[in-house]
């Protein structure tokens, strides 16, 4: 997931969309008391420069749910 989230893909909507569809497997592995904090905070970087590029429109809250997602799994 951080090879994933860190990498140089020109189309960053394209890595935000695999990063999303990540998301079940991650909540598995989370619940598997897998730690993926540092593969978390690459993801979380990555959607974070999406809401910069897409600051609005349809694709904007989708980007913050999976923003919001990501956070939650982190180990508490």
């Amino acid at each position: 997931m951080r090879q994933l989230a860190t990498s140089d893909e020109v189309y960053k909507l394209k890595v935000g969309e695999d990063l999303e569809r990540q998301l079940p497997n991650l909540k598995f592995l989370v619940a598997a008391n897998c730690e993926l904090d540092a593969g978390l905070s690459a993801a979380e970087a990555r959607v974070r420069k999406l809401l910069v590029i897409y600051p609005d429109g349809d694709g904007h809250e989708r980007w913050i749910k999976l923003q919001a997602d990501l956070g939650a799994l982190y180990r508490k």
